[in-house]
């Protein structure tokens, strides 16, 4: 481990001492406590997560951005690489990001792995989006994309994605399929619009965002008798094989409305969650997260400002399975768990949702689970309410986070899972030390009956290139 940890650091700093003038580098040491990583220190991290106890890490970055963004007309790459290396009871090397990509005029093409989130919700503050929240490493893919809304002063403008990745195996051991593991592709498919002139203060944003996982389907079901194109074809266009969509889909669909003022932005959000088929049936429509958000646009030099704030509240109770609810042909939702993958809506050990939905392995050991289903999250039915803060205090960029959830296990385990309180605390605190150098403190702590109660510390340098 030391040996791979000494040759990152050597090519690292060979790679921004031959292209210094083209890339941007941090380096940062870090140095946690505890036998238990708390709640917000590991969650919407992109799965850049510290090792448990007490460990070091380093954390380096390299990019070659495009250039001028104030005209869709030119051509340009761009190249990405974030590695992180731990040290600790868990030693590991992992690659957070590392990607290529060309874009012409509005129109981008690029492949990799990406620290990314899908939806309209708020980017730094919120608790995530349902389906791909920033909580888990990127899965390797390649995409087409219209990256910003465009056309860009049009009344009606849109961007979004189309893609095609690789899971890899997942295993299936314990379920109906005929075999222990299956090959996995992903799909995903966004679209999102905008309804505004740029100089409206109101501004209206909606879309959607679909993820699949498909592959191997023959395994499953000795009558499956489609090519490989048709199920393709099936995945992205959502058409049905004997009464059910080919693949495992998790999407959202999302609304904001934009009010902008002259000294403030407030911005109001509602995400809807889809996955096997009650949204469009309007059976789970209480379910999803709202959210709202307050920007500072005239921020002073005074020693303590604030540049955002954020209040949200989640609900995933009903999952379409309350005695009110409307029936569907599909059932109750049972989000982001699934009856063939094992590891359900995840990957590489974390999940690729809702960071409140919670794994069995994070949780506490004393809480039940299912006796006949493998459910990779064993707690996915929750009340929950999230608050966020953006500031300068004292010449300390702080963003801090505040959350207290209500949890009830899953549809299968809610007359076993005791209802567990949980609150999760996240406090950090950035400095300017020179031009170069910065510091950085971190502090969580989590309270409660969910997780197992803990306290994080991490302190940082960071030197930018």
């Amino acid at each position: 481990m030391k040996k791979s940890l000494l040759f990152i650091l050597i090519a690292f700093f060979s790679y921004v001492g031959t292209f210094g003038q083209n890339v941007e580098g941090t380096l940062e040491l870090q140095l946690n406590a505890n036998n238990h990583v708390p709640f917000w220190m590991r969650a919407n991290k992109f799965g850049s997560v510290p090792s448990k106890g007490t460990s070091s890490s380093f954390i380096g970055n390299i990019y070659k951005h495009y250039g001028d963004t104030s005209t869709f007309k030119k051509f340009d790459y761009g190249l990405g690489l974030e590695v992180r290396a731990n040290i600790g009871s868990e030693s590991n090397v992992t690659i957070i990001e590392g990607y290529g990509k060309v874009k012409y005029d509005f129109i981008e093409i690029r492949a990799g792995r990406f620290k990314e989130f899908l939806g309209l919700v708020d980017s730094s503050l919120s608790i995530g989006s349902f389906s791909i929240s920033g909580n888990a490493l990127g899965i390797p893919k390649i995409e087409v994309r219209v990256p910003e809304y465009w056309p860009r002063k049009t009344l009606i403008s849109g961007r979004g994605n189309f893609a095609h990745g690789w899971y890899g195996y997942i295993p299936t051991k314990g379920t109906l399929a005929q075999t222990d593991s299956l090959y996995t592709y992903f799909h995903q498919k966004s679209l999102w619009i905008r309804i505004a002139r740029p100089h409206w203060k109101i501004k209206f944003y909606g879309g959607f965002v679909d993820n699949a996982y498909w592959g191997d389907e023959y395994k499953l079901h000795e009558s499956f008798n489609m090519t490989k194109f048709q199920r393709y074809w099936s995945v992205i266009s959502g058409k049905v094989w004997q009464e059910s969509k080919v693949g495992n889909h998790v999407g959202n669909i999302d609304a904001k409305i934009e009010y902008d003022l002259k000294k403030y932005k407030i911005s109001l959000y509602r995400q809807f969650f889809y996955e096997v088929g009650a949204l469009w049936h309007l059976a789970n429509i209480a379910d999803g997260l709202l959210g709202i958000t307050l920007e500072n646009k005239e921020i002073s030099n005074s020693k303590i400002t604030w540049s955002k704030i954020l209040v949200e509240a989640l609900y995933t109770k009903n999952q379409a399975g309350e005695p009110w609810s409307k029936p569907t042909p599909t059932g109750n939702e049972n989000y982001l768990n699934h009856y063939i993958y094992n590891y359900g809506w995840s990957y590489r050990n974390n999940g690729l949702g809702n960071p409140f939905i919670t794994p069995k392995h994070t949780a506490r050991e004393n809480l039940p689970s299912s006796p006949y289903l493998i459910e990779y999250f064993i707690n996915n039915r929750i009340w929950g309410f999230n608050s966020g803060f953006e500031g300068n205090l004292f010449g300390w960029s702080t963003i801090s986070k505040l959350s207290f959830t209500k949890n009830f296990g899953t549809r299968v385990t809610e007359k076993l899972f005791p209802q567990s309180l949980q609150f999760s605390f996240y406090l950090e605190g950035q400095k300017k030390l020179s031009k170069s150098y910065f510091t950085k403190i971190v502090l969580g702590v989590d309270s409660g009956r969910l997780l197992p109660n803990s306290n994080g510390l991490t302190l940082s340098i960071i030197r930018k290139f």
